[in-house]
């Protein structure tokens, strides 16, 4: 039955008339098939087996925002998982370098406890290509988060840096996984019309965990227990065991569905989500995705060589690049570490392997939450406005926003800038949230909803792949490099560690060439269907995209 009506849609018919149609499994069939002429009590009892609603059920279901709201939450935990880790390493970092705990650690341990979370993502982001054609995509976020579970009882538990850096590896192969697949998941669940908002959803939570993990670690710092780092990173495994439990009341992805369980099996996905009519056309729509091959590596490989995917592909890489970059991560995994090197000058530590005082290391870590939370703010209004304004223009703005604000923090910390009082103390804080929340308005959200949706579904889970890892190696390189970066662009020949400005003015020219090349080769794609997004790349379009 598949097949034929897959054949079907292959051949350009567009269906019969609407009085020889019935319903079956959310397909069009034709009275005049034989074998696809079945009783209207067995389908209606088909539809009851199935929870789905009869035949004359509304379009929209009652039951579907609420669903649907269920499962952009719990999806979007993927999302969560990966801002715990990046700002949680923030706070714990001032306590684990310290002699009382693992420390005293050199710059390059540091470093590496960052970076081999970010290593150990690239591979996981890697491997989700295979894992989520055979496991799909439920299957695959259920495997990320008790990898997730098991790296972060090991942090917890880590006798010494080494340990502890193999803790954070087995916590970067489950963000590598969850960061590759929730926005797709979340992307091939959307209806069209909110695609954008709730693919940005998994932004939000990113910037959400960001937020809960610096709160977690200032009230943590408060009681003054040196091993209080153990229960920062240890807690992460909460939210990881939150989401396992919800996954398992979650549907699959309906266009992986359809590849690999049929029309029917899709249908009863669809229907609860979007109601009859419009799980009908949507499915239709996926079926003529579906005509073109099955999602095998040989089709994916082939799909690659076509000029649109390979523009797409192109596109989708660059932003990702991109985003990493400008330098987010550095703000986010070092903000406690930057706002100790603007206080170190003064208080004659030139090397960074001083140890604060235990008042001065709660302000830091505790400052960090209001740094954080301010990517929140942008993140969220991102979310509202990605749909409105679309990925275009919102990514424009926002990485103009941040150009400026790492002109501003390199001002800064520059000693050609004399400031004092007030304006020396606070400047840095005040960049930073400006930064962030810029970020968080377009470049934090566009790239993910970008390459969710750019790609064709035979080669979707490769191409996303590959860009997630461009994104994961750019997050390495950052990573593993700022210290030593902002030591060797100084312009301060007496205490660079104090004086990280030519690190943030690099990031910055990044971010100029970064917004030429886009403001000539980003089309918009806001409102567009899979189809038409891959026939805006294969003709060349103009970037608002035009005809």
């Amino acid at each position: 039955m598949a097949a034929q009506v897959i054949g079907r849609v292959a051949n350009g018919d567009s269906g019969p008339d609407h009085d020889e149609i019935e319903t079956n499994g959310g397909l069009h069939m034709n009275e005049t098939e034989p074998e696809l002429q079945e009783d209207t009590s067995s389908k209606k009892r088909a539809h009851d087996r199935a929870g789905l609603l009869p035949d004359n059920a509304p379009d929209t279901l009652p039951a579907g925002r609420c669903w649907m709201a269920f499962l952009v939450v719990v999806a979007a935990l993927g999302g969560f998982l990966f801002g715990y880790d990046t700002g949680v390493v923030s706070g714990a970092m001032l306590q684990i370098k310290s002699p009382k705990a693992l420390g005293p650690l050199s710059a390059g341990f540091q470093e590496a406890v960052v970076s081999s979370t970010i290593a150990g993502a690239v591979v996981g982001a890697v491997a989700a290509t295979g894992l989520n054609d055979r496991l799909g995509r439920k299957g695959v976020l259920l495997l990320g988060t008790a990898c997730f579970t098991g790296g972060a009882a090991v942090m917890a538990a880590a006798p010494d840096v080494i340990t502890l850096i193999v803790g954070r590896a087995i916590v970067g192969l489950a963000v590598g996984v969850a960061s590759h697949t929730s926005p797709l998941y979340l992307s091939e669940l959307a209806p069209k019309a909110a695609r954008g908002s709730i693919t940005a959803a998994n932004n939000v939570f990113i910037c959400l965990g960001q937020v809960i993990a610096s709160g977690t670690c200032c009230m943590i710092a408060h009681n003054g227990d040196p091993a209080g780092w153990r229960w920062m990173l240890g807690l992460a495994a909460v939210p990881s065991v939150a989401m396992f439990s919800g996954l398992l009341c979650l549907p699959e992805s309906p266009a992986w569905t359809l590849r690999h369980r049929g029309p029917d099996a899709a249908s009863r996905i669809l229907v609860p989500l979007r109601g009859t009519k419009e799980a009908e056309i949507e499915l239709q729509e996926l079926l003529h995705e579906a005509q073109s091959g099955t999602a095998d590596k040989a089709q994916a490989w082939s799909a690659m060589k076509r000029r649109g995917v390979r523009r797409a592909l192109a596109l989708g890489c660059f932003v990702q690049l991109l985003q990493q970059t400008v330098g987010i991560n550095t703000i986010m995994y070092y903000s406690a570490t930057i706002l100790e090197m603007a206080d170190s000058e003064s208080a004659g530590d030139c090397s960074g392997a001083g140890e604060l005082d235990t008042d001065s290391a709660v302000r830091e870590i505790c400052l960090s939450a209001p740094v954080a939370t301010s990517q929140l703010i942008g993140g969220s209004l991102g979310m509202v406005v990605i749909d409105r304004a679309g990925r275009r223009s919102l990514v424009l703005v926002s990485l103009a926003g941040v150009v400026l604000a790492l002109c501003s923090l390199g001002a800064a910390f520059s000693p050609m800038v004399q400031l004092q009082g007030a304006v020396a103390a606070w400047l840095p804080v005040v960049s930073m949230v400006c930064y962030l929340i810029c970020f968080g308005l377009g470049m934090g959200p566009v790239p993910w909803t970008l390459n969710a949706e750019i790609y064709p579904f035979e080669c979707r889970a490769l191409c996303v792949s590959a860009a997630t890892m461009c994104n994961w190696v750019a997050n390495v390189l950052v990573a593993a490099t700022f210290l030593d970066l902002s030591r060797a662009l100084s312009t301060s020949e007496t205490c660079p560690y104090a004086h990280p400005d030519g690190a943030f003015w690099m990031y910055a020219c990044v971010g100029v060439v970064g917004w030429l090349v886009l403001a000539f080769g980003l089309p918009e794609t806001k409102g567009k269907s899979i189809q038409e997004i891959q026939d805006l790349f294969e003709a060349g379009s103009h970037p608002t995209g035009a005809e």
